[in-house]
């Protein structure tokens, strides 16, 4: 049936753990939460990249970001190896960072009239 499974990672200690969204498995430490000016204006300078995984070319090129480059804006925005490397975005906190900077893009709008 649907919506009966749960999303899982390995993590960068290949630990495999579910990926739940649900407030009953989380502490919120702050509702509309926005990330620091010079974290947005990073982020929003980002520019996504079209690849292909070295390993596998069935799935073809996909758009995307590159892990490295998200942990230079903020290293919660990825998940790293046992060696300390970026390894995966975590795209559920990119998600947030995109909603953060469209809520800003929309308040500066508002204010100049728009």
């Amino acid at each position: 049936s649907s919506g009966t499974g749960t999303a899982v990672i390995i993590d960068g200690s290949n630990i495999l753990r579910p990926l739940t969204s649900s407030e009953r498995f989380k502490t919120i430490l702050k509702r509309n939460w926005q990330p620091t000016t010079g974290q947005l204006s990073s982020f929003l300078a980002l520019t996504p990249i079209l690849a292909r995984y070295n390993t596998d070319d069935s799935w073809g090129p996909m758009l995307g970001y590159s892990a490295e480059d998200l942990a230079k804006v903020d290293k919660h925005l990825v998940n790293y190896d046992k060696g300390g490397l970026p390894y995966s975005i975590r795209e559920h906190a990119v998600l947030s960072y995109h909603q953060a900077a469209l809520t800003s893009l929309a308040a500066r709008i508002t204010a100049l009239g728009g």
